[in-house]
Order: structure tokens, then C-alpha cells, then sequence
């Protein structure tokens, strides 16, 4: 589900309490659980903890959602087994050619995470790489250049998760 609403989180001029949002959105999720994996869309910062209450089994932000504050809820989310897919490949402005500048926004934001009680290895291993909105206005050859940057990041990351394993002997 894209929930362009929730961004900025719970503000007070929204017209639900928090407890609503949570049964409006938990209420759609079961809605199409039987047929899909849920999730869970916002485009910028929101108040994950309430999100993650509704039930999605992935959330998808972008990197840099200010998710900090709500690193016990994404911990506890990951644990419970939620994946989350990391929008890391911008698409509003020109890209690079490599993929070495989103590799270190998404390092630091998972170093922020891991600093706030989350599991370095649950944070790689239920990870996915998406752009970080749609694709619409680009063309095709831009935006086969944002999946390839975000394959690149993608492989980047099980290799450290392999590399993880390999380490621990897991």
C-alpha cells in the first residue's frame, strides 16, 4: 500500500488518531494478505512504530526517513521476521555512475540504526534495494540505470551478509 498520508508521521491536524490509522491500515492489509505479501509504503518520515503495529510483513522507505526514532519497533519488526525494503536509488535528480554514494547513506543509516539496539545482521539479511519513488517520468534507459544501481547495492549487501555468515560460522 502507498500511504503518501502518513508522511511526516502522526501530526496533530490529522483527522484520525493514531489508533484509527492503525486499524484503517491494518484493516487493508487483511484485506489482500491472503493473495499478496503486505506492505507498506511511505515516501519520507512517519511514525514507523505505528506503521509496524498495522501488520505489514515489509515496510519500504527511503533511505534517510529519520526511522531512528522508531529503531525499537523496526528491531522488533525485523526480529518477528518483517523485511525492509530500502528506497536508496534516488529518483529525482541525476545519478552517478556507481553506486558508492547510496552504499554510504544506506551504511549510516544502518550504523544509526545499529547504535539504537538494532541487529546489524537482521538489518542486511531482510533488506531489499527499490528505488525510492516510481519511475513514471524517466525513460528507459534511466530507469534500467536506477535498477542496475540498485541491483549493484543489492549485491553488494548479501555479499556482506555471506561474508557475515562466513565470519561467525553461521
Amino acid at each position: 500500500l502507498d500511504e503518501p498520508g502518513l508522511v511526516g508521521g502522526l501530526r496533530s491536524d490529522l483527522p484520525l488518531p493514531g489508533d484509527q490509522v492503525v486499524d484503517v491500515l491494518s484493516g487493508a492489509l487483511a484485506a489482500i494478505e491472503a493473495g499478496a505479501v503486505t506492505g507498506v509504503h511511505v515516501c519520507g518520515p512517519a511514525d514507523w512504530r505505528l506503521i509496524t503495529q498495522a501488520g505489514p510483513r515489509v515496510l519500504s522507505m527511503p533511505v534517510g526517513a529519520e526511522v531512528t526514532a522508531s529503531a525499537g519497533a523496526l528491531s522488533a519488526f525485523l526480529e518477528r521476521g518483517g523485511w525492509v525494503a530500502w528506497g536508496a536509488v534516488p529518483t529525482d535528480g541525476p545519478l552517478g555512475e556507481t553506486n558508492a554514494r547510496y552504499w554510504r547513506q544506506l551504511s549510516a543509516q544502518w550504523c544509526e540504526l545499529v547504535q539504537n539496539g538494532c541487529d546489524p545482521v537482521l538489518l542486511r539479511r531482510q533488506a531489499l534495494v527499490t528505488p525510492v519513488c516510481g519511475l513514471a517520468l524517466h525513460d528507459v534507459t534511466q530507469a534500467e540505470h536506477v535498477f542496475v544501481l540498485a541491483r549493484e547495492l543489492s549485491e553488494k549487501i548479501h555479499d556482506q551478509v555471506t561474508g557475515i555468515r562466513l565470519s561467525v560460522g553461521a
